[in-house]
């Protein structure tokens, strides 16, 4: 199984009821359980892709905007 990409992986945390702050650099995330399986896995091997997305793209908090924000990048960034 292929590793999620960050906004996968941000998307399955919202479907899931967890939530991801950036404290000190570090990736934190809360929810009802502790991660486990392959999600676990995407969320290590993309830790530092997800917390550059969370702290520019989403002020530091997730969920902080919707997940169709958070996917789609700004229009000055958009490749054509």
């Amino acid at each position: 199984m292929k590793p999620r990409t960050p906004i996968q992986i941000l998307r399955c945390l919202d479907l899931g009821g967890y939530t991801a702050h950036v404290a000190e650099g570090k990736l934190v995330i809360r929810g009802p359980q502790p991660l486990a399986g392959p999600l676990r896995g995407s969320v290590k091997a993309n830790r530092d892709h997800l917390v550059a997305l969370v702290e520019e793209w989403c002020g530091g908090e997730w969920p902080g905007v919707s997940a169709t924000q958070a996917g789609d990048p700004p229009d000055s960034e958009a490749v054509g």
